[in-house]
């Protein structure tokens, strides 16, 4: 590569980095395509083109571009198969987008490779639910004996309690969960009393008999706040459900456009007591705005999109100054329930059960002190999870047409919460519809996948428009699956194949085959007997129910269907 060309892509690079520091989205994709352009044109050894096209993987997954992230790590695995850090970032993408199985492999890989790697046991780990005859615990076991240093053994345990758990052996998985978040707080230091002054000096700077007008008049934002696994990404997929909200995830926008207009405003880098103090001097019509900008590209395609990032509760105070018409809604749940959810999870910090007792106290003391609902207008919603679900309670959803797993999980999940979701799906019979749904996902979601819908599913009704005898247009000859006991029994077994006779015997609970229901068509002289023939499940059944139980007889012509005897 000559001097010239490096300086390019060193400038590129530069300029991608630059913006992704100030949070800066529009600018850092703008600068990430000129990168990756320069990239893909660049020639050189096959593991220094590795490293580019890796390092764009990474930079495409910071602005959670998956799809293009996954292309570049393919092009690094192609070039370098041998490296393992490849195959654990496609591994990661590859969970984002939802392929399961393909992540699986490749964090087999990675294990293949450097078998040594603990986080990547525990994220093979968390892909599915670990059964009797497919699971990882005796590789565990042995990696744990041969672990060296808190750093390896932490994330192997919290991978031992999650398949324990997964196998029923809740006792195991108890000593292990509680013997690596032990571990991990040995090496952690964390003073609630930062967090509980951090929020008296945002009570102070936005006290709740403060007046304010203006700010940015956008009505897109839902900003969803609360404690982590207090059910913030549920109340998200109910809101994103909806065709007229996008799922934005977890944004650091507002935060990062606040630090940047204070460090604007005083010119300087300042205490956190003093950059609080100041930021109640903004001017938050321009913070509003700003907060819009850099969402972009990813929001302004739906009237409205959710922001669930848990920490934008300590920013409650500005949000409603700088986007007055947004929406807020605070999630909150059982103490308990919050710090057994939160324990279990092996985030970057971790802590021991007493500690998340206080850190449980001191974040609601937090809420509290700075009045963080009653100093808030009546758009927001400050109730546990489960009142966000009664508030939903007597809704229905309409899904347009479902064409891929994340809208079918939309709907799954919008069931599971006890609401009537209604969509359509391309295809002929139940049986087709059940194949597509499942097909949908990876063989390790077949499982779960089976039980929620044998447990959510009410019907399925399908139809197919055939001709009329006298010419005058179509109409609707419907097939029904109610969701009965026996029924679901055979959706859970994944047995499709006997719905169809279920639902032949069980025409007095509503249901019909497409049989039957031709059979009535033709047998009302609204079909003539070819159409009925044509549009059979079972053309030989259809024919022998006409002539045994129709008022009609067949005609003695039967044109391409005829019956020969």
């Amino acid at each position: 590569m000559s001097a010239g060309a490096a300086a390019f892509l060193a400038a590129a690079r530069n300029a991608v980095l630059s913006a992704l520091r100030q949070h800066d989205l529009v600018t850092a994709t703008v600068a990430l395509e000129r990168l990756s352009a320069l990239r893909d044109s660049a020639d050189g050894a096959a593991t220094a083109r590795a490293r580019a096209q890796a390092e764009l993987g990474d930079l495409w997954s910071l602005l959670r571009d998956y799809a293009r992230a996954r292309m570049h790590y393919d092009r690094a695995i192609a070039l370098s198969p041998s490296e393992s850090r490849y195959w654990f970032n496609r591994a990661a993408v590859l969970r984002f987008l939802g392929d399961l199985s393909a992540a699986e492999h490749d964090y087999d890989e990675v294990l293949r490779l450097t078998p040594e790697d603990a986080h990547a046991y525990l994220n093979r780990s968390e892909l599915r639910v670990q059964s009797a005859d497919r699971n990882h615990v005796p590789q565990l076991e042995r990696a744990l004996a041969a672990a060296h240093g808190w750093q390896s053994e932490v994330p192997l345990r919290y991978a031992l309690a999650k398949e324990y758990d997964d196998l029923g052996e809740h006792a195991l998985a108890w000593q292990h969960l509680s013997a690596g978040a032990a571990l991990r707080r040995r090496h952690l230091q964390y003073n609630a009393r930062v967090d509980l002054d951090t929020a008296d000096w945002i009570s102070a700077a936005y006290p709740a008999s403060l007046s304010f007008s203006g700010g940015c008049q956008s009505e897109e934002p839902i900003f969803i706040i609360g404690m982590p696994r207090t059910g913030s990404t549920l109340v998200d997929r109910i809101l994103s459900s909806h065709s007229q909200v996008y799922s934005a995830g977890e944004l650091p926008d507002f935060s990062a456009a606040v630090v940047a207009a204070v460090q604007r405003l005083l010119g300087r880098d300042a205490p956190r007591q003093e950059l609080i103090a100041a930021s109640a001097g903004l001017d938050f019509t321009a913070l509003g705005e700003e907060y819009l900008r850099r969402t972009r590209p990813r929001t302004g395609n739906t009237p409205r999109f959710t922001d669930k990032l848990p920490i934008n509760y300590l920013y409650a105070g500005m949000i409603v100054r700088a986007l007055p018409n947004a929406r807020i809604i605070h999630v909150t749940r059982d103490p308990v329930a919050t710090c057994y959810g939160i324990f279990k999870v092996l985030f970057e910090k971790s802590t021991r059960p007493n500690q998340l007792f206080s850190y449980l106290r001191y974040y609601y003391q937090a809420s509290r002190d700075f009045r963080l609902l009653s100093m808030l207008p009546d758009g927001v919603v400050g109730h546990s999870a489960s009142k966000v679900y009664d508030f939903f309670q007597n809704m229905s959803s309409i899904i347009g047409e479902i064409r891929d797993a994340e809208t079918m999980e939309h709907a799954i999940v919008f069931a599971e919460t006890g609401h009537l979701c209604m969509s359509t799906l391309h295809s002929n019979s139940a049986s087709q519809t059940l194949d597509r749904i499942i097909n949908f996902f990876p063989e390790e979601r077949r499982k779960q996948l089976l039980m929620d819908l044998s447990s959510n599913l009410k019907s399925i009704i399908s139809q197919r428009l055939v001709r009329k005898e006298d010419g005058s247009g179509r109409i609707a000859a419907i097939e029904i699956l109610l969701n009965t006991p026996i029924v679901a029994d055979k959706l859970l077994k994944g047995e499709f194949h006997d719905l169809k006779e279920i639902m032949g015997k069980s025409r007095e609970l509503g249901m019909r085959t497409f049989d039957y229901s031709l059979f009535e068509l033709y047998d009302n002289g609204v079909i003539d007997y070819d159409e009925a023939i044509r549009n059979a499940d079972s053309a030989n059944e259809l024919r022998l129910n006409i002539k045994l139980n129709s008022k009609r007889s067949p005609p003695s012509n039967t044109g391409i269907y005829h019956q020969l005897s």
